[in-house]
């Protein structure tokens, strides 16, 4: 009788374990999809509408923020930054 008793601690504690480890990965990916979502806004809907698999659109939104976060971005000048602001109105003029 002790044998079994032993047994059935045992399966409910893997079961326990098993459960908690299950809510914590579930928890885990929730709050990454949210951090991706706060941090792409409208364009992680898109991706997630063109994939139709939100782990597949994850998964490239994710592949293209870590080729931008390692470019080497550096702040403009106000002289730069004035003359690239008047560059892109000239285009959207011409275009439009």
């Amino acid at each position: 009788m002790e044998i079994w008793m032993i047994v059935i601690v045992v399966v409910a504690a893997a079961l326990g374990v098993l459960l908690i480890a299950m809510l914590l990965g579930f928890a885990s990916k929730s709050r990454r999809s949210g951090e991706l979502r706060g941090r792409f806004g409208p364009e992680y809907d898109r991706t997630v509408d063109e994939y139709g698999d939100r782990g597949e659109a994850e998964k490239d939104i994710r592949t293209r923020a870590e080729r931008v976060d390692r470019l080497q971005l550096q702040p403009l000048s106000n002289e730069e930054r004035q003359r690239f602001s008047e560059a892109w109105r000239s285009t959207q003029n011409f275009v439009c």
